[in-house]
């Protein structure tokens, strides 16, 4: 015969190991909340129904769920974004850099720099130059002369173009190559005195010996040596002639020139004697 007591002492331990059993499920289900997305947790509560105080406990066993360990999703879009700008500001300052360098270089380009940068150039062959210059510009040079000779600076008319014979090789002035850049006056490519307007048959003009390529200042062009000594001819040229006719370079000066001053290409004076107006006829401007 059964006992009654032993029967109720089994029955209430089936119970509570169910109950048991049902707790420690419950706890599991609530445990893996932290690791689901936000709706399918709720969704998890709702189909599992755990009760309060199991619900409670979990709370109070489960660990909190370790913080995310890497860069967050704003912090990479800061990343890539300082990392576009620091490429942008590179290539700025490689631009303003080369702008520099470009501008530095036309400013200080001289002689020197021009005979190490190009290829060497023989030394010129003076007569051969003049011959040259009066085969290249014969026809243009005598139009220039009777532009400024002709007329002044205002287009008032004179007679100076008049009293000058046709230039040409044969009554072209001697050319005094003797001194270098380093001892013209003012370092000029070319000059002529007082005295020069009667030395030689048909007066003489001052070349510098060193005369080579360089920037023409108001073009970005590199001019030949041949090109240099041609306007640094027609230049002095036009002072002789002027002080030939006036009697001297400052009386040409009055009657040929422009008191205005003519700007050079590089910008650094203004040139008001004749020799400026006809370099400008020929070739456009004074250079360099």
């Amino acid at each position: 015969m059964a006992c009654p007591i032993c029967a109720d002492l089994l029955l209430m331990n089936q119970q509570q190991l169910k109950s048991g059993v049902d707790a420690i499920l419950a706890c599991r289900v609530v445990l893996n909340f932290s690791l689901m997305k936000p709706a399918a947790a709720k969704e998890k509560r709702r189909s599992s129904g755990p009760s309060r105080s199991c619900d409670r406990a979990s709370r109070m066993r489960a660990p909190k769920p370790a913080r995310a360990i890497g860069p967050t999703t704003s912090y990479l879009q800061t990343r890539i974004r300082g990392s576009r700008l620091y490429e942008a500001a590179l290539i700025l300052a490689f631009i303003e850099l080369s702008r520099r360098l470009h501008q530095a270089y036309r400013q200080a380009y001289d002689k020197q720099a021009a005979d190490w940068l190009l290829p060497q150039e023989p030394a010129p062959n003076i007569d051969e130059l003049k011959k040259e210059f009066y085969k290249k510009y014969q026809k243009k040079l005598a139009r220039c002369i009777w532009q400024v000779f002709g007329q002044d600076y205002q287009g008032n008319p004179l007679n100076g173009a008049a009293i000058l014979p046709r230039q040409t090789l044969r009554n072209a002035p001697a050319i005094d190559t003797s001194r270098t850049t380093a001892s013209t006056p003012g370092n000029a490519l070319g000059f002529v005195s007082t005295s020069d307007l009667q030395r030689g048959r048909f007066g003489t003009i001052n070349m510098a010996s060193n005369i080579g390529p360089m920037m023409n200042q108001s073009t970005g062009v590199m001019m030949t040596t041949a090109e240099v000594w041609n306007r640094t001819y027609a230049h002095e040229l036009g002072n002789l002639l002027g002080g030939r006719i006036a009697g001297s370079l400052s009386g040409a000066d009055t009657l040929f020139g422009d008191p205005r001053g003519i700007e050079n290409a590089s910008r650094t004076y203004r040139d008001p004697d004749p020799g400026a107006r006809l370099e400008t006829c020929m070739f456009g401007g004074v250079a360099p």
